[in-house]
């Protein structure tokens, strides 16, 4: 409406013109450096951002043997929901009623976060086994 508010001379656009700029901009969009920024992007956003139940969930450290160590792989946060009859679910949500959160600090130590959500199950303590199948599952281990 500008343009023609100032009486530019107009002109169509051809269908090579407009594919032209589609894969231009898919292009731009999917290089390594653009994910890359983008991603970084996202990260600052939302740090931003403090998840309450997170920050005022219970906060406490999994401690075990050197002998049988936490695995550390590429997903180093993962989560998992324990149903009714004692099956893990991986990889649930920070939001979900039930949800326990595990980081692998080292392979002797592992924090152990409680979110401030719903609790409709009464919590069993997760075993070096369990955290290390819910790792495995969800990453690659280095």
């Amino acid at each position: 409406m500008d343009v023609i508010g100032r009486r530019l001379a107009l002109r169509m656009v051809t269908r090579e013109e407009v594919a032209a700029a589609i894969e231009n901009t898919i292009a731009k969009h999917s290089s390594t450096d653009e994910t890359q920024r983008r991603y970084v992007q996202s990260v600052e956003t939302m740090m931003d951002f403090a998840d309450e139940n997170m920050l005022n969930g219970h906060w406490g450290i999994l401690r075990v043997e050197p002998d049988q160590p936490f695995v550390i792989g590429d997903a180093p946060v993962v989560t998992w929901e324990r149903s009714d009859d004692n099956r893990l679910h991986f990889g649930q949500g920070f939001a979900r009623p039930n949800v326990e959160a595990f980081l692998p600090v080292s392979p002797t130590a592992c924090l152990y976060v409680l979110p401030r959500v719903g609790r409709t199950r009464p919590l069993l303590a997760p075993s070096v086994v369990e955290v290390n199948i819910c790792l495995l599952y969800t990453s690659r281990c280095v």
